[in-house]
């Protein structure tokens, strides 16, 4: 009877330190992509961040951009002339970057991080008839990555 009795109460016990959120997240687990951006800056931000690191230069786009596996997102279409521009970018998480021209060929080094600025040491220059894309891999795609993007041109 005494042993019932112990193992009723170590029961109760059990149970009274169990967690009381019925299953449901707590505030601190991510449900989306959005709860994870707490340090990831708004796109206002970033741009005026980009700007300040480019003078004479610009907003010309501004994209954001929610992946999860490798994925490229045009910035520029194809048009009439040459354009010399920066690309900055800031992602909730790590991801693989490249800027590269509408076929697919590189036009920049890859950058690793969560974030990081193509044309940083002097402006990257797309010929006459070439649009220009930002191709992306999550370096740990478990999650949702969200992307905010600034394209910068000259004044």
């Amino acid at each position: 009877m005494n042993s019932r009795i112990s193992l009723f109460a170590f029961a109760l016990t059990l149970m009274a330190c169990g967690s009381n959120n019925n299953g449901r997240p707590t505030p601190t687990t991510p449900m989306d992509p959005a709860a994870s951006n707490e340090k990831l800056p708004s796109l206002d931000l970033l741009a005026v961040q980009a700007r300040a690191e480019s003078p004479g230069m610009h907003a010309k786009a501004r994209h954001e951009d929610i992946i999860e596996r490798a994925r490229t997102i045009n910035l520029i279409e194809p048009r009439d002339g040459d354009l010399c521009l920066r690309v900055t970018f800031a992602a909730s998480d790590p991801v693989s970057a490249q800027l590269e021209s509408d076929n697919g060929i590189p036009r920049s080094e890859r950058i690793e991080g969560t974030k990081g600025t193509f044309g940083a040491r002097g402006s990257l220059c797309v010929s006459n008839q070439a649009g220009l894309r930002l191709s992306l891999t999550p370096v740990n795609p478990k999650k949702p990555i969200t992307v905010r993007t600034i394209v910068l041109e000259p004044e």
